[in-house]
């Protein structure tokens, strides 16, 4: 059991109606409870009426001071999840969805469960799991995604060559689409939909898969947290596009590499104690 929670960090779907009927029940529930709003930039502006950066309980915050926040609760779908992981990395806030997407796999409480579960929420009753994540350099830049780092052809026509090895020593070198590198959090998002396999969220690993590999021999790998592993771009003329948490961050050149390694306890992911992996992977997938 946490001890209750004073001040939440609030982020909702990126179109205002989709959150707009849960937010107003939220709202309510946390100022019956005396507890502070904070809101990343833009929240307010989305939610005018409901969120008005004036109140003496509600405030904008830049992303560093979101650490201020005992709770992050999310009302979208997996989209806002991550965009939310990504607000609070390394921040060490737990994140708690309330789930108005489809899938809805990071999501703590049902939305039909607001009125139940969110209290539960606010009074502590929750089990924080540490994400794992991955980090590599692009160009010099330090990237860092918790669900995955994907490297592939983006808009382009034409299929790309990409190989990568494992602590040096060369596995793979195919011609494909895309190449998936996930962490066990995000094994359940594009790695899963390119046939790579469900990796529990206290694995401590993450998996390579290829995305439609002009290859019949190729099969997904799961490396441990301590190996490095090397993507290289194996065209001599044509750069690819490199995507983190399904943002693009760049380009890798014609024969160029990116090392990627684990970075423990990226972000913080919260679920209530009766939820766990096994139970949300159950329920969203089978």
């Amino acid at each position: 059991m946490n001890e209750p929670v004073r001040r939440v960090a609030l982020v909702t779907h990126q179109v205002p109606a989709t959150s707009a009927e849960a937010l107003a029940e939220v709202v309510p529930l946390l100022r019956e409870r005396g507890v502070g709003i904070l809101l990343p930039p833009g929240e307010s502006a989305k939610h005018p009426d409901l969120l008005s950066e004036g109140a003496a309980d509600c405030c904008e915050k830049d992303r560093e001071d979101l650490a201020e926040a005992d709770l992050c609760l999310v009302l979208g779908g997996d989209g806002t999840m991550l965009r939310a992981l990504r607000l609070t990395r390394d921040l060490e806030v737990p994140v708690a969805g309330v789930n108005l997407g489809r899938v809805g796999f990071f999501a703590a409480v049902p939305r039909s469960r607001v009125g139940v579960d969110v209290p539960r929420l606010l009074q502590g009753e929750y089990v924080g799991h540490p994400l794992m994540g991955i980090s590599c350099r692009l160009d010099g830049a330090l990237l860092r995604a918790v669900n995955d780092i994907v490297v592939g052809r983006g808009r382009e026509v034409g299929i790309r060559r990409i190989s990568y090895s494992v602590n040096g020593v060369p596995l793979f070198d195919v011609r494909c689409d895309a190449l998936v590198v996930a962490t066990p959090a995000g094994s359940t998002a594009y790695n899963l939909a390119a046939g790579g396999p469900v990796l529990s969220i206290g694995l401590e690993g993450f998996v390579m898969s290829y995305v439609a590999p002009h290859h019949l021999g190729t099969r997904p790998l799961v490396a441990s947290a301590g190996d490095v592993v090397r993507v290289r771009n194996e065209s001599e003329h044509g750069a690819v596009d490199v995507v983190a948490d399904g943002e693009h961050v760049g380009s890798l050149d014609p024969l160029a590499t990116l090392e990627l390694h684990t970075s423990p306890a990226m972000a913080t992911l919260a679920l209530l104690p009766e939820t766990d992996f096994y139970t949300q992977f159950r329920d969203r997938f089978i």
